[in-house]
């Protein structure tokens, strides 16, 4: 009797404890959401804008209105008069600097994709998402990094490249803007000319930040935790199970 209670008993606390398997399932079981989210959201800043030139006021007694979306393919440029709306779209060719600073934000941001693209389809073809060598660490992590440095890069180095372009943004203007910033506004004047300026970050670039956002969550999560996190955690949950006793 006492033996059987004694079996009884060891299994009672077997059944009560999360052993080290059972518990790294629960613990990968967000990866592939997260690195999903982490891929849809990266992959739709590729066609979006990731920067916005807009501009509003009179030019030749007539309102003007316009706005210029800066994706990583080409520029949309959208203005509005009494004539009406016209749209046009032109490559980078017209942009020489702007485009340049683009082009490398998607060198960045596909080189991010494709470590991330990578690292799922290894995870899914083993099927497990736990991180279990330092590569995957390390490329994990470059593909987090590579993500976040593609909209940094553009906040740094547009400003720049954008003042080098700007006789050649709008054709409504006449005057060249200075844009000391990644986001801002400015007023220009001249003859028959009177146009309030802004600009700033589209929503492609808070993609490629959100996207990463994803990737790092992923990364944390997939990295199975050590052995002594697993025994502080069953030493806690045994003196929980005094105390209730």
């Amino acid at each position: 009797m006492n033996g059987r209670k004694g079996r009884r008993s060891a299994s009672g606390d077997r059944r009560g404890k999360t052993t080290k398997s059972e518990e790294r399932p629960r613990r990968t079981r967000l990866v592939p959401v997260l690195r999903v989210l982490g891929l849809f959201v990266t992959f739709s800043a590729l066609v979006g804008p990731w920067w916005t030139l807009g501009i509003r006021g009179t030019g030749m007694a007539m309102p003007i209105e316009g706005r210029t979306d800066f994706g990583l393919w080409s520029a949309i440029t959208t203005v509005t008069t009494p004539a009406g709306t016209t749209v046009s779209s032109a490559d980078y060719d017209s942009f020489p600097a702007s485009g340049g600073a683009l082009r490398v934000t998607l060198l960045f941001l596909m080189a991010a994709i494709g470590l991330d693209l990578g690292g799922f389809w290894w995870a899914w073809r083993r099927g497990s998402f736990e991180v279990r060598s330092r590569m995957e660490i390390l490329a994990n992590i470059a593909g987090v990094v590579l993500a976040f440095v593609s909209a940094m890069y553009l906040f740094v180095a547009l400003p720049a490249a954008a003042t080098a372009d700007s006789t050649s943004m709008h054709s409504p203007l006449s005057a060249p803007i200075t844009f000391y910033g990644f986001t801002g506004t400015q007023t220009l004047g001249g003859p028959g000319l009177i146009l309030g300026v802004s600009w700033g970050p589209g929503w492609a670039w808070y993609a490629a930040l959100v996207g990463a956002l994803f990737l790092i969550l992923a990364s944390a999560v997939s990295v199975p935790p050590t052995q002594s996190d697993y025994n502080r955690k069953r030493r806690t949950s045994r003196d929980r199970s005094l105390h209730r006793s």
